[in-house]
């Protein structure tokens, strides 16, 4: 569910709101960490060696695999270092990243065709998380922090025509710009397979603000004397967002 708010004025004002229901996620994650938890039935013993890495000083990488959907800052294709402030309090920081290029032509020709796009995208976060449950296989944990972001994407066509006798060019330009800035919560856990590898979940929400720029224009007509049209538009932005569970792997050190 969306709710979106724009003025008459060229610099637009936008408010996304989340669906009611946002906070499901957090519970069923929560419920599941718990009774992961309490079905190892695990009471630490001094004399034996420790099942998890959850200590002072402790380092790790974690890469998010699978879910997490596409809002900042819980995009799957990221790269996480982690390290431990103490036995319950940790630092994370980490990006995400996507990239896309696509060039293309016609077969050589004296009305040639080209089509270019090209998008990149770009996040980066830290998060403080404390350790609620630092014992046994099974941890949780909940985290919060800052994130910020960037996007560009741009794309554009052109097309030479021969009609009677005179040469038409379809041209078309758009670019998109925006940036973020905004802060996110989460709640997770982490099931210690191994002493230094984990399978890791987490959901959370995001809210940030920014910027976005639209930009087209459009060259189209008798090549001698093209009709030329374009149009630029800043939009102010505000959002907030529910991410679904994502899952992934640590490897600590």
């Amino acid at each position: 569910m969306a709710v979106r708010a724009r003025c008459s004025d060229p610099a637009f004002a936008t408010l996304r709101i989340a669906a009611p229901l946002w906070i499901l996620p957090f519970a069923v994650l929560a419920l599941f960490a718990s009774t992961c938890a309490a079905e190892s039935d695990y009471e630490p013993d001094p004399q034996s060696s420790p099942v998890n890495s959850i200590e002072s000083g402790a380092t790790s990488i974690q890469l998010l695999t699978f879910g997490g959907g596409n809002q900042t800052p819980f995009r799957t294709n990221g790269l996480y270092a982690k390290t431990h402030l103490s036995d319950r309090v940790a630092l994370r920081v980490g990006t995400t990243f996507g990239i896309f290029q696509s060039h293309g032509d016609n077969q050589p020709s004296a009305l040639p065709s080209t089509s270019n796009t090209d998008s990149y995208s770009l996040s980066v976060s830290t998060e403080l998380e404390e350790y609620v449950d630092a014992t046994g296989p099974v941890t949780v944990f909940i985290g919060f922090g800052p994130y910020w972001s960037r996007s560009r994407y741009t794309t554009d066509t052109v097309r030479y025509r021969f009609n009677g006798s005179s040469y038409y060019i379809d041209s078309f330009q758009e670019e998109q710009t925006s940036w973020a800035i905004g802060g996110s919560a989460t709640v997770g856990f982490e099931w210690f397979f191994k002493r230094k590898l984990s399978v890791l979940g987490r959901v959370g929400a995001s809210f940030g603000f920014g910027k976005e720029r639209n930009s087209y224009k459009v060259v189209y007509g008798d090549i001698s004397n093209p009709y030329t049209d374009g149009l630029e538009l800043e939009t102010s932005t505000a959002s907030g967002s529910s991410s679904s569970a994502a899952l992934g792997l640590g490897l600590y050190f």
